[in-house]
This record gives C-alpha cells, structure tokens and sequence, in this order.
C-alpha cells in the first residue's frame, strides 16, 4: 500500500516514529547550513512543502520564526499540494502561528467559498496535555514572585547570605489571597485547583460562566480541604467567584494570571487602562502569550509602582526580552522564565504523541480529528 507522507517541521525528541511507520513516510524539514549557522528560512519551508506535497505537516510553530499565514503560505501552496494536504497537526495548545480565520476563508476547493462548509486542510492543536506543566509553572512564578525568591537566591550565589534584607524585603503568604483568572479553560482550571490548595480564593473572567466547574472545586473544598481552615480569615466570600467584566477580577486580585490564546481579539488585553484597575500591590503573571499584554504599558507600570510585580514565561517580542524588564530593581519581585510552560519530558512526549494520532485519525482511520482547532470543531 502506499504510504502518507508526512512532513516534520522539526524532529520529535521524545517519541519514536517506529509504530506510526506502516502508514507514513516521514519527511524532516532539512536546514540549510552556513558555516556556524543553521538557516531555517520560511522560503525554504515553503519550498520544501511544494515539493515534497505531504499529506499532514506536523507544525511545531513555537520553534519556528516563521508563520503559516494566508498570503504568505496557503495562497503560494501549489494545486497538488492544495489537493495533498489534508492536515496541519500544531504541537502546542496555541496556534497563533497559523492562521486559522484566514484559511477558512479562502477558495481553495473549485473555487467554492470554504465558508460553513468542511475545511479541506484540517487545524489541530495539543489541548488538556499541556494543562498540569503549564498549571505547574504558573504556580512556581506566582511563588517565586510572592517570596523574592531571584533577590535570595542571587545574594546566596554571590555569598552574600540575605546581605541586609531581612528586616526590609519581606514577601507574602498566599492563603487568603484572591487569584484572578483569565480564562478557565483546561489550564485556568488547573491552575484554580492548585490555587486552592494553597488557600488562596479564585475569581475569573471569561465569556461564560463555568457553573459545573465552581461545583466541582467546591466539592473539593468541602470534601477533603475544608477540614485544614484554610479560609478562616475569609469571612463569608466564596472561594470561586465568576466575574461577567474583567475590571471587577483586575480591582480584587492580588494575583492575576493570564490563560487565553492569542487572537485579534486578545492581542494586548491587558494594557496601561487594565494596569489601573489593578491593586497597587498586584502581580501579573503570564503563560499564556507574550502578546496579550503590551509589554511597554508592563513595564511603565513596574517602574511607577502601578502594580507590584510580574511572572513572565512568554514576552511580547520573543525570544528578545525587553532590556527594561532584565533591569528592575530588586524591591520589584520578577521572575522571568523563556518560554518552559510544556518543557517537561512527559508533557512533550504527550503532545508528540498526539499530534500523531490526530494525524492517524485523519487519514489512517478516515475520522475526524481528536482535537480540531475551536473554530474547525462545528464541522466535526
């Protein structure tokens, strides 16, 4: 039988291609390299998919420099190709690196607006398996920032001990304080669990309201944490409150964390007016994208002790840094991570092995897809 040929972007580190063999020949994007220099060009990619004519492209847009953009991608894909290709499998639960609206509005199929009808190139991503390591490192920055920890550490490693901080540089117990979410999808919920355990209260803001899943932590509450009174101080308020605006969670929070993929519509969510509304002693923390805040409105706002402090593991304009930010004085805590949300091996491995079956269930199986994007889900 002839196989289906499939195109890696980059090469998988944590999942052999041995069981999947029997239906694929895999291709690996092949650098080019210039002496010192590995050149991964989008042109170069381009080529290679025009000549190559696959039948799925596994994506791992997050190592890319380049975008799968209409224009620049889609529309320069040749007839064959256009016909070949039935799936681009994203590694990662965002995929902002492809544009999703701009290929479902294109006429690809006899001239036919693709519009209400089944996409013929088909998007998915790597939901819910990301979900407990990007929990876990939103949790690590919220500690991290809450307790000083770069400041400490940074003097130990210098030998300086505390070096004079100890009765000026104090952080902050968690239990009691407000975490605001912003986005309770499969990672804002995980986070929200981890959240309680350490006593602190949840509020979120999001298009809807999530009913099913304050039961669930409620229960959780009730059922196993409630005996260790970790809201005693609490008074009457609830330990997960939903927020129809987002002024009202930015106005109570003493923490608030970031999980929405970047869209038009989320690009710079947070900016200098949503800075205001928050309380002067407030963290920010992102894993989510670089971009849904603007980093210079960040930045003004920590220099002028708008808000308190930041966790960052995703930047505006990565993998360069804003100098500003790498130079905060100590007093400010900060703790910036580049980009290791999913960098754990169990976590990779899942998401390799999931773009894979989707890959499978497309054109092995003839199925429709395990994890289509959320705009292609209404035709599966």
């Amino acid at each position: 039988m002839n196989k289906f040929k499939v195109l890696l972007s980059n090469p998988l580190v944590h999942t052999s291609l041995s069981p999947f063999e029997k239906y694929f020949d895999f291709t690996i994007f092949s650098q080019t390299t210039n002496a010192t220099t590995t050149i991964n060009t989008f042109e170069s990619f381009l080529n290679k998919v025009n000549e190559l004519k696959p039948n799925a492209i596994l994506f791992v847009g997050w190592k890319s420099s380049f975008k799968l953009t209409r224009n620049e991608f889609f529309e320069k894909l040749n007839k064959e190709t256009l016909q070949n290709l039935k799936i681009i499998a994203n590694h990662g639960v965002g995929y902002d690196s492809i544009d999703v609206k701009g290929l479902l509005n294109m006429n690809i199929n006899d001239s036919v607006e693709m519009k209400n009808k089944k996409p013929s190139i088909i998007i998915t991503n790597t939901p819910d398996v990301v979900s407990d390591a990007t929990a876990d490192i939103t949790m690590t920055l919220i500690l991290n920032t809450s307790r000083f920890v770069r400041v400490f550490e940074n003097n130990l490693r210098n030998l300086q001990w505390k070096n004079n901080l100890e009765n000026t540089l104090f952080g902050n117990d968690l239990r009691n304080k407000t975490l605001g979410i912003i986005g309770l999808g499969s990672i804002g919920q995980q986070v929200a669990i981890r959240a309680l355990s350490f006593g602190m209260r949840v509020v979120y803001f999001q298009r809807n309201q999530n009913l099913k899943f304050e039961k669930d932590l409620n229960e959780m509450y009730d059922n196993y944490l409630s005996k260790f009174n970790l809201f005693k101080r609490m008074n009457d308020k609830n330990i997960i409150e939903y927020c129809k605006d987002l002024n009202p969670l930015l106005n109570q929070s003493d923490f608030v964390s970031i999980h929405v993929p970047l869209t038009e519509e989320t690009k710079h969510l947070i900016k200098k007016e949503q800075f205001k509304e928050m309380k002067s002693n407030a963290i920010i923390i992102n894993t989510s994208r670089g971009a849904v805040i603007k980093e210079s409105d960040l930045l003004e706002a920590l220099q002028n002790g708008v808000i308190k402090g930041c966790g960052l593991d995703v930047f505006e304009f990565e993998p360069n840094i804003t100098k500003e930010l790498l130079e905060l004085n100590e007093k400010v805590p900060c703790c910036l991570l580049p980009h290791i949300g999913t960098q754990t091996s169990d976590s990779r491995k899942e998401m390799e092995e999931l773009c894979l079956r989707n890959i499978e269930s497309v054109l092995v199986k003839e199925e429709g897809p395990i994890t289509p994007v959320p705009e292609m889900k209404a035709f599966f």
